[in-house]
């Protein structure tokens, strides 16, 4: 495990660890992140429910406050979100108010609020931006949740 963070570590600019399976990485876009992901044998991270959506960022965390891309878009159509993996039914949401909005129509990826204010809580946004992501790495039954 310890050559595997290295790896993305010397790779990605490790920012912060969260956890054993997790740690924070500089900002990419959606697109970029996602490849990236992809690259590494995984994707996007999946959440399925509100537990998972709170060991993401406990309140706890306060070098981790900026919004994250997860794996949620409406890519492929307009206002149905799927996830990235192109697996995972979409069990869970935790849209902050009025949201997802396409705001200026061109909001399709969304990314998760890990500030105290609106902690925890999804908004759809341009996929352009550039923000950190959680890339979710699948081995037999566990899981690693790698790059933020």
């Amino acid at each position: 495990h310890t050559a595997f963070t290295r790896c993305y570590a010397e790779k990605a600019r490790l920012v912060s660890i969260l956890n054993r399976e997790e740690q924070a990485y500089v900002n990419r876009n959606w697109s970029y992140a996602r490849s990236w992901c992809r690259e590494q044998g995984g994707d996007l991270a999946v959440i399925d429910d509100q537990y998972e959506n709170e060991q993401r960022f406990p309140p706890q965390r306060r070098d981790l406050e900026l919004p994250t891309w997860i794996g949620l878009s409406d890519l492929l159509v307009e206002n149905q979100y799927a996830w990235s993996d192109g697996v995972s039914p979409v069990l869970y949401t935790n849209w902050n108010d009025k949201e997802p909005n396409n705001a200026n129509g061109d909001e399709g990826c969304v990314s998760m609020h890990a500030s105290r204010m609106f902690h925890g809580t999804w908004n759809d946004t341009k996929c352009d931006l550039e923000k950190p992501y959680i890339c979710k790495k699948t081995s037999g039954t566990s899981s690693i949740r790698t790059e933020l």
